[in-house]
C-alpha cells in the first residue's frame, strides 16, 4: 500500500497518539452521558 503523503500521515499519527493533545475532560463527560443514558433507559 502506497500512501500519497507519508510524511503528513506520520505527523497526523504522532498528533493523535500524543497524550499532550488528549482532552481529559472527555472521559468523565462520556461516563456521565453513558450513566444518564442507561439510567433513563431503565426507568
Amino acid at each position: 500500500m502506497e500512501l500519497n503523503h507519508p510524511e503528513l500521515t506520520g505527523q497526523a499519527l504522532e498528533i493523535l497518539r500524543s497524550p499532550a493533545t488528549f482532552e481529559w475532560y472527555f472521559i468523565p463527560l462520556l461516563a456521565f452521558v453513558v450513566y444518564i443514558y442507561f439510567d433513563e433507559k431503565t426507568s
